[in-house]
């Protein structure tokens, strides 16, 4: 019911818009007026189709299934591309960050951004069971 409320203001918007701009000829660029003027886009569909099939995509598949798309890049020559810069500035990417690039299918990979870490973000990050001492442990290596 709806539907046919929906068809029949497009009908009266088109109408109007026929005598208004075109004197009655329908033509392409009234046409697109007209479904502009009810927010219908080129697939012919409107605002609440929109949310629609949102609602049906979010609802039935699951969100790792859908892939958010957040730039696009190309590949040039000697086979580099460039990072986006609103990725970078969302993954704080920098020229130190190391990259780690793996397939999960024939179509998809995944990337994995971590930072290059110096000797000082090293230190104590491994626990020993027993209590050493570094200047010891120096002596023994030049005996």
């Amino acid at each position: 019911e709806e539907l046919l409320e929906l068809q029949i203001d497009c009908l009266k918007e088109l109408e109007i818009m026929l005598w208004y701009f075109g004197d009655g000829k329908l033509n392409l660029e009234i046409t697109k007026t007209a479904l502009h003027q009810l927010e219908i886009d080129e697939l012919g569909l409107d605002n609440t189709d929109r949310k629609l099939l949102e609602t049906i995509i979010y609802k039935y598949i699951n969100e790792s299934d859908i892939m958010k798309i957040m730039e696009t890049t190309k590949m040039y020559k000697n086979h580099q591309t460039l990072i986006p810069k609103k990725i970078r500035e969302e993954y704080n990417i920098t020229e130190e960050s190391i990259l780690t690039w793996g397939k999960l299918n024939d179509e998809e990979i995944k990337i994995k951004v971590r930072r290059k870490r110096n000797i000082n973000e090293l230190r104590g990050m491994v626990k020993l069971p027993y209590k050493t001492n570094s200047v010891e442990l120096k002596r023994s290596m030049y005996e």
